[in-house]
């Protein structure tokens, strides 16, 4: 035994030096040496960068922008917004172009069209939106019902939408005068104040607004005359002041609107002659001067008006006899008998009128040109008979009281 341990520890020793340079066990490190700093200090770490994570801070609206954004808010609160039946996105921090009703471009207004019954007056931070087109804040009946009931004055400030092109307001209640500024609205094309109760006079600044085509403000409380600055506005096609307590002569610049297709100034209590200038209105489809107090005769001169679909004089104080001009013109070429006129309507009841239907009306080669039109002749003074070829086309031809002709 003893020799066997004797061997094994000879063999243990004679092994060790091979076993110290595999392992580097017994090796001694001298701490200045580079392989002695390299076993003891860790590799260094990757460095960090510390720099601040990026945050969702809003970028503040340019100053005309807030402004618009604070005119659209003070609307919503004069208006009862918290009543309105539509009012998404509205007093969010959203942009105002994702309100509803309200369309922008580069983040500007360009119109604003809301009916969702508004009450309440109009705000004036509405001069605010410079950049607006198209303001329609009203409308009649609405295919769905929705309507507003704006009330008080209409502000002044509205002059300052110089880019304005419609400016809807038709059927609120709205009050007061029609302000002069409005006259500034020099791009408008489109004023419609129609059916509120506004009241004082037109004022004669619209005369200003030249590109206007449809100037409506009937059903209103305006009174005083019509202003004869009307007759500026060239380019306009519809014209509608009935239904108000306008006085005055109807006056003959009006005899210049040469593009007018309807005249609507019924209603009134204008006075004088019917101007003949209105007979130069080739365009005309409606001409309605019912219900006021004109007085002389009816001119002949709109016998001219080829294209007049309906001609509405009744209850006013004319005289003198019926022109015949007004069913024939009287430079109607042969050419055009053998097809229906335009006229619809003649309507010339309760007036002062005198002597006879115009036998031209009776007459065979006109019945073509006429097939088309009723014939209202009742409520004045006239005599003979009744031509037999008309009397299907004489609508009060009982309350007439005439014969009819042999």
């Amino acid at each position: 035994m003893d020799a066997r341990l004797t061997a094994l520890v000879a063999a243990l020793l004679l092994a060790a030096p091979t076993l110290a340079a595999c392992t580097g066990a017994g090796e001694k490190l001298d701490p200045a040496t580079p392989t002695a700093t390299a076993a003891r200090t860790p590799a260094p770490l990757p460095i960090r960068s510390h720099a601040p994570r990026p945050t969702n801070v809003p970028t503040p609206e340019p100053p005309e922008v807030a402004a618009e954004r604070a005119a659209l808010e003070a609307l919503y609160h004069a208006t009862g917004g918290d009543n309105w039946w539509r009012s998404t996105n509205w007093l969010s921090d959203l942009p105002v172009g994702q309100w509803y009703g309200v369309t922008t471009v580069n983040a500007r207004v360009v119109a604003l069209e809301l009916l969702v019954g508004m009450r309440g007056p109009l705000p004036s931070e509405l001069g605010a939106l410079t950049r607006i087109e198209r303001l329609y804040l009203g409308q009649p009946q609405h295919p769905l019902g929705m309507v507003n009931y704006l009330s008080g004055p209409i502000p002044p400030e509205l002059g300052k939408l110089t880019r304005l092109r419609e400016l809807v307001l038709w059927s609120n209640e709205l009050s007061g005068p029609i302000p002069a500024e409005l006259g500034d609205l020099v791009r408008l094309e489109r004023l419609d104040l129609r059916t509120n109760q506004l009241s004082g006079p037109i004022p004669a600044e619209l005369g200003s607004l030249t590109n206007l085509e449809s100037l409506d403000l009937g059903g209103n409380e305006l009174s005083g005359p019509i202003p004869p600055e009307l007759g500026g506005l060239t380019n306009l096609r519809i014209l509608s002041v009935e239904v108000n307590e306008l006085s005055g002569p109807i006056p003959s610049e009006l005899g210049d609107l040469k593009n007018l297709e309807e005249l609507r100034l019924w209603h009134n209590a204008l006075s004088g002659p019917i101007p003949p200038e209105l007979g130069s209105l080739t365009n005309l489809t409606t001409l309605s001067l019912a219900s006021n107090r004109l007085s002389g005769p009816i001119p002949h001169e709109l016998g001219e008006l080829k294209n007049l679909e309906y001609l509405g004089l009744s209850s006013n104080e004319l005289s003198g006899p019926i022109p015949a001009e007004l069913g024939i013109p009287s430079n109607l070429p042969i050419s055009q008998l053998g097809r229906p006129s335009n006229l619809r309507l003649l309507d010339l009841q309760r007036n002062r009128l005198s002597g006879p239907i115009p036998a031209e009306w009776g007459a065979i080669r006109y019945q073509t040109w006429l097939s088309r039109a009723t014939l209202r002749l009742s409520g004045n003074q006239l005599s003979g008979c009744i031509p037999v070829r008309l009397r299907d086309k004489v609508e009060d031809v009982e309350e007439l009281g005439l014969p009819n002709c042999d």
